[in-house]
């Protein structure tokens, strides 16, 4: 009788827990509805895998969301494909006749510079909202009950209003970042001038080894001055208050910032 009873008890516990976890939920709009559509049926397949193989996809997930929200990923593929291709488009139109003349976007180097930017677009919208989404689900719906593990704000949450405004803004500013990107990276691809060099000959290999923390050094002082600066009166007031106005932030605050200040920080990095 005693063993049934504790069992009874468990058993409604666990589904008061269950209830309560997903009334927490319904607080959330994006968890609503991952929640209603895909929450259920990615939990049945995402409790299968191994504690250490989900902590290592979230964390890659992490890694792969802050080095592609600004659009810098097509930095990198266009800057692999002239490493290997190696012919520019500036290459093909030197060996045509001196009768071609440059105009429009070809005169800037920006030749298809449209494919470019629609590319970089929607790759990066759509690692915002798939690896943003999933990243949200990740923490936020699956381990929402478990804020005290992970969380450095365990009991306040974003409200549902500033989380849109955040989601908006956040999409606003990728299309800024996106947009320089696909400008920059289109005008190295046609052949544009650039600090960056393909062949390692050029320096050797020692630097070439150097030249990662180096550039690593470089990029995080550049970013703690470009924040330290943005927290003075005058421009905190105006542009980097914003930012600051979700107090807990998910994964989409970190591109819901005011644009000023995020075309500054692209343009500078």
């Amino acid at each position: 009788m005693t063993i049934t009873k504790t069992k009874t008890t468990t058993e409604s516990s666990q589904k008061n827990g269950h209830v309560e976890m997903k009334q927490q939920r319904a607080k959330d709009p994006m968890a609503v509805t991952w929640m209603e559509n895909y929450s259920d049926t990615v939990e049945k397949y995402w409790s299968k895998l191994p504690a250490s193989v989900s902590s290592v996809i979230a964390g890659l997930a992490v890694f792969i969301f802050g080095a592609t929200v600004r659009g810098e990923w097509i930095h990198i593929a266009v800057h692999f494909l002239r490493a290997f291709y190696g012919e520019t488009y500036s290459d093909v139109l030197e060996g045509r006749d001196g009768n071609h003349t440059l105009t429009g976007l070809e005169a800037w180097n920006l030749q298809d510079l449209p494919y470019y930017w629609l590319v970089s677009i929607t790759i990066s919208y759509t690692f915002f909202f798939g690896i943003g989404g999933f990243l949200h689900w990740y923490y936020y719906v699956n381990r929402r009950h478990l804020a005290h593990e992970w969380k450095c704000q365990p009991d306040k949450w974003m409200s549902p209003e500033l989380e849109k405004h955040e989601i908006m803004l956040g999409s606003f500013s990728l299309l800024l970042g996106s947009t320089i990107s696909s400008v920059v990276s289109c005008y190295v691809m046609n052949g544009g001038q650039t600090c960056i060099y393909y062949d390692i000959k050029d320096y050797g290999w020692l630097w070439f080894f150097l030249s990662m923390p180096v550039t690593f050094v470089y990029q995080d002082y550049l970013t703690y001055w470009h924040h330290r600066i943005y927290h003075h009166p005058v421009l905190y007031r105006h542009f980097h208050k914003l930012h600051h106005r979700y107090k807990q932030p998910t994964a989409f605050s970190v591109t819901a910032i005011h644009p000023v200040e995020f075309v500054q920080m692209q343009l500078s990095s």
